[in-house]
């Protein structure tokens, strides 16, 4: 933040982010007038892995300038809070007669699994062959039975530990279509906010990529060979994915 001292002031001023989206904080910041009378500062803004709100802030955020004696300023902030960096992995899917606990969340699957734990309704009798967990038990994926003969599979994500202030309700669930899933494909971010989702077709595989707080898809799907493994990373506003095979590509994070 630049900060001019104008019409003689030369007394301290603090600093104050406002309308900051939900999840982040900033504390007020004083300064002292630099010789030159202008200066450029840095106003820390904190935020909450998975308790913020990711892209751009949906607020009206500002900076407040404000002295002793004088009329406050303030000026618009562009702000825009990320998910993690780093690489996406892979799930770990379980199945068969389990009990699986994923710390509050409990899953107890068979040829259906059900999920219990605080701040949801139960879930009970989600038909599926396998699920598996994103990190922190903050959401699951529910790789469904087959619908017939070559029909492929259904797909069912969930949203478990992100809040409904910046999420759908914990508990909210969205059906993805019937198709040839690849689960074995799969990653998933490393705060599990995005997660690639892979199908097969006749020309090959098929990314998509999902908001795991929305429930929503990203971007447009992307084909590629069948013959790759997928290698990706968050890497500032973009998902960067690197095919062991062909061309590379990226999404845009909102």
């Amino acid at each position: 933040v630049t900060v001019s001292w104008l019409n003689n002031y030369a007394g301290q001023v603090t600093l104050t982010a406002e309308s900051l989206p939900f999840g982040a904080t900033a504390a007020p910041l004083t300064i002292n007038r630099p010789t030159s009378g202008t200066g450029t500062f840095q106003l820390p803004v904190s935020t909450v892995a998975a308790g913020t709100a990711l892209g751009p802030s949906p607020n009206a955020t500002r900076v407040r300038a404000t002295g002793n004696g004088v009329s406050s300023q303030t000026r618009s902030l562009a702000l825009r809070v990320l998910p993690s960096q780093g690489n996406f992995q892979t799930l770990t899917w379980r199945g068969g007669n389990t009990t699986t606990p994923c710390g509050a969340i409990t899953a107890n699957g068979g040829a259906t699994v059900s999920f219990s734990g605080p701040g949801f309704a139960n879930t009970t009798g989600i038909p599926a062959l396998w699920y598996a967990f994103t990190p922190n038990c903050r959401g699951a994926v529910i790789f469904g039975v087959s619908q017939g003969v070559n029909q492929g599979n259904a797909l069912v994500i969930y949203n478990f530990g992100f809040p409904s202030q910046i999420a759908d309700s914990p508990g909210s669930s969205r059906s993805l279509q019937v198709t040839a899933w690849d689960r074995n494909q799969f990653r998933i971010s490393s705060d599990g906010s995005l997660l690639i989702a892979t199908s097969v077709n006749s020309s090959g595989r098929v990314a998509t990529l999902w908001n795991m707080l929305s429930l929503s898809q990203i971007g447009s799907n992307r084909q590629y060979s069948i013959a790759a493994s997928l290698n990706a990373q968050v890497a500032g506003a973009e998902a960067q994915v690197n095919p062991t095979v062909g061309n590379s590509w990226t999404w845009n994070l909102p």
